[in-house]
């Protein structure tokens, strides 16, 4: 399928700071739109795709929004990952962060690891408190 190996590598060339890959012909848009969101890499490829010439604008418009949403869902995680943590501080409650938590700061920008939760591993002990803090 075109649009896997064009995913694959356009997703390689970012993370490794290479040039875009060419945009094959005969590439269907809306298979590698569906491709894209199926694997949550729009805030990974859309500054990319954004720049490469030939791009339907359709496709552009819907990435450009889709990409504004996962950005503001991440920007929300950010703060209330800070608000967390910092409030188990206060209170004494040991915790790691896990997970996307961390792997996010391995991405050229922290918003292109998409989360759908914050993953952080509380000191049993302290589930009571924890509970308050978090109801």
């Amino acid at each position: 399928m075109i649009e896997v190996k064009f995913l694959t590598e356009l997703i390689s060339t970012i993370l490794y700071n290479k040039p875009s890959p060419e945009i094959p012909k005969g590439l269907n848009w809306n298979s590698f739109v569906n491709l894209v969101l199926q694997n949550g890499f729009v805030t990974l490829v859309y500054d990319r795709v954004k720049d490469m010439p030939d791009v339907p604008e359709k496709t552009l418009a819907f990435l450009h929004k889709m990409n504004t949403e996962e950005f503001q869902k991440a920007l929300l995680q950010d703060v209330y990952e800070e608000k967390i943590l910092e409030r188990f501080e206060q209170d004494g409650i040991k915790c790691m962060p896990l997970k996307g938590i961390l792997l996010k700061h391995l991405y050229p920008q922290f918003y292109m690891r998409r989360m759908s939760d914050l993953d952080i591993l509380i000191d049993v002990k302290k589930l009571k408190e924890t509970r308050q803090i978090m109801p």
